[in-house]
């Protein structure tokens, strides 16, 4: 079942401030997966965007998972 891309990004809008406050105690997780706080810069606007994304580590490694919700559409691709 994929979201509608107004409910994911309110539920990413909620979970970043709740993420913070609690320290990762609540929205830190998502079923057995763990999630961290991705920052990053936009190319053109110079803004700040940060997004809950899931991790896993493999061995030394962290692997950051961009699924978008499982939703269709790649995790930064909007339709118009």
């Amino acid at each position: 079942m994929s979201l509608p891309p107004w409910a994911l990004r309110a539920s990413g809008k909620l979970n970043v401030p709740l993420y913070r406050l609690s320290r990762g105690r609540l929205g830190g997780k998502v079923g057995r997966g763990a999630v961290l706080l991705l920052t990053t810069t936009g190319r053109r606007s110079g803004q700040s965007r940060t997004a809950p994304v899931v991790y896993v580590h493999d061995g030394e490694n962290v692997v950051v998972i961009g699924s978008n919700a499982g939703n269709k559409n790649e995790p930064g691709c909007r339709t118009t």
